[in-house]
C-alpha cells in the first residue's frame, strides 16, 4: 500500500472520529424543553426533559434557585419541589409570578402555584423566614397569595422591625405599641392614626387596641353585635357567646336588645314585640313551627348538618332543614379563606372554609389537588372522578 493511500485512509478515519465527537456533543447538549438544563442531566436528576416546569410552580426548572439542591431536606430537589423552603408559600408565588408570566408548560390546575397578588414585593423561596423574625413567611402571609394584607390580620414577611409583642415600644406615643400597629398595617410613626375608625364600629384604633378587637372588622367575635355597641354596654366584644345572655334580666337577650335598639343594661328598656317566642330561644315560634313542626329544636342545633346553627339560619332567612340552603348560598362567589375555591363547593364536599391549605391537598389520592378538582368540576373525594377522566369523557363525547 503506497503512502498516498495510507494518508487518505488516516484522513478518512480522522474525519469519521470528528463526526462522532460532534454528534455526541450535540446529543449531550440537547435541551428539548428549553428550560436551561440539557436532556441528559434532566434524565439523571429526575426532572422532565420535555416539561420546562416539572413541579408546576411557575418557575422553569433551570431558573429555580439551586435547582438541583434539596433546600428543605424533604427528599426532593428544588426543581421537583413547589415549596422548596417548606414555608407554606409556593416558590412561584414567592418569586412574584403573575398571570402574564406563565409558561405553557406550567399546569396551574395542578394546584402548585397561587398567582402573586402583588409582584412588586417578593420573598425568598429558599428561606422559610425571609425577614428573620422567627415567623415563617407562610404564617405572616396567611392566605399565601404574595400580598401583604393587614386587614386580614397578616404581618409583613419583609419587615421584622415591629414584630416583638413583648415590647412596650410606642414610637409615636399614640397609645398603641409599635408591634400592634405593624400587625394591622398602621404606621408606628404616625400618631394621628390612633383616632381613625376604619371599620365604622364606633371604636377608634386606640380603643380597638385597648379592647383587644380588630381595627378592620366591625364585629370581631362574629356575634352579630358591633364591637362599639358591646363596649358601650359593658359586654365583651371578643366573646361570641354573650349575645345569648341577658344582663338586665328583662327576659330579652343582649342580641335582641341590640336588634331592637334598647339598653341591655336597663330592665326598664326592652323590646316591644307583638310576636311570640314562648320558649325564649331567640327563634320565633311561628318560624320553628313552620320548619320543624315543633318548638323542641334548640338555637345551637344544626339538624340539616350544613355547618350553620338554627340561629344562623334564622338570622339569615335560610332553611334549617335544607343543607343546600344556608347563609353561604347568599353569596355564591364567597371564598372566605381565599384559597381559590368558593365556600359553597368546600361545604358541599365537607372541607374547612377557613383553612386555605386544604386547596393543595389531594384528598382522594388521584394525583390531583382539591383546587385542580374544583377548577375541573370533578369530585375531590372520588378518585375515579378526576380531571383526567373529565378530559377523556369530553374528548370521547366530542368525537
Amino acid at each position: 500500500m503506497n503512502i498516498k493511500i495510507k494518508t487518505s485512509i488516516i484522513i478518512l478515519l480522522l474525519y469519521i472520529i470528528s463526526l462522532i465527537l460532534v454528534t455526541t456533543f450535540n446529543v449531550l447538549a440537547i435541551d428539548s424543553d428549553g428550560d436551561g438544563i440539557s436532556d441528559d442531566v434532566e434524565i439523571e436528576t429526575g426532572t422532565y426533559h420535555d416539561d420546562a416546569d416539572t413541579d408546576d410552580d411557575g418557575i422553569l426548572d433551570g431558573q429555580e434557585k439551586d435547582w438541583d439542591n434539596d433546600t428543605d431536606g424533604d427528599g426532593k430537589i428544588n426543581a421537583l419541589d413547589p415549596d422548596s423552603d417548606n414555608d407554606g408559600i409556593y416558590d412561584g408565588t414567592e418569586m412574584g409570578i403573575g398571570i402574564d408570566d406563565l409558561h405553557p408548560d406550567t399546569d396551574i390546575t395542578a394546584g402548585y402555584l397561587v398567582i402573586d397578588e402583588d409582584n412588586s414585593t417578593t420573598t425568598d423561596p429558599l428561606d422559610w423566614d425571609t425577614d428573620g423574625d422567627e415567623i415563617a413567611d407562610g404564617e405572616e402571609d396567611l392566605d399565601h397569595d404574595g400580598k401583604y394584607e393587614p386587614e386580614l390580620g397578616e404581618t409583613d414577611p419583609l419587615n421584622s422591625d415591629y414584630t416583638d409583642s413583648d415590647s412596650d415600644s410606642d414610637s409615636d406615643a399614640d397609645g398603641m405599641p409599635d408591634w400592634w400597629e405593624a400587625m394591622y398595617g398602621l404606621d408606628p410613626l404616625d400618631p394621628t392614626d390612633a383616632g381613625f375608625d376604619e371599620d365604622n364600629d364606633d371604636l377608634v384604633h386606640v380603643e380597638e387596641y385597648l379592647n383587644g378587637t380588630h381595627p378592620f372588622k366591625s364585629d370581631t367575635d362574629d356575634d352579630h353585635m358591633p364591637d362599639g355597641w358591646e363596649v358601650q354596654f359593658k359586654l365583651d366584644p371578643v366573646d361570641p357567646n354573650d349575645g345569648s345572655g341577658d344582663i338586665d334580666m328583662d327576659g330579652f337577650t343582649n342580641y335582641e336588645e341590640y336588634g331592637n335598639g334598647t339598653d341591655p343594661t336597663d330592665s326598664s328598656s326592652f323590646p316591644i314585640v307583638d310576636v311570640e317566642d314562648s320558649d325564649q330561644d331567640e327563634l320565633l315560634d311561628s318560624w320553628e313551627l313552620y320548619y320543624f313542626g315543633t318548638l323542641k329544636f334548640e338555637p345551637h342545633e344544626d339538624p340539616d348538618k350544613d355547618g350553620y346553627t338554627n340561629l344562623d339560619e334564622y338570622i339569615h332567612g335560610t332553611d334549617p332543614m335544607d343543607a343546600r340552603n344556608h347563609p353561604a348560598t347568599t353569596d355564591k362567589t364567597k371564598d372566605q379563606d381565599r384559597d381559590g375555591i368558593i365556600d359553597l363547593w368546600e361545604l358541599k364536599y365537607n372541607f374547612d372554609i377557613t383553612r386555605p391549605m386544604d386547596a393543595k391537598y389531594d384528598t382522594d389520592g388521584d394525583g390531583f389537588s382539591n383546587l385542580a378538582e374544583f377548577q375541573a368540576g370533578t369530585d375531590p373525594r372520588n378518585p375515579e372522578d378526576n380531571p383526567d377522566s373529565f378530559i377523556s369523557i369530553n374528548t370521547i363525547d366530542s368525537e
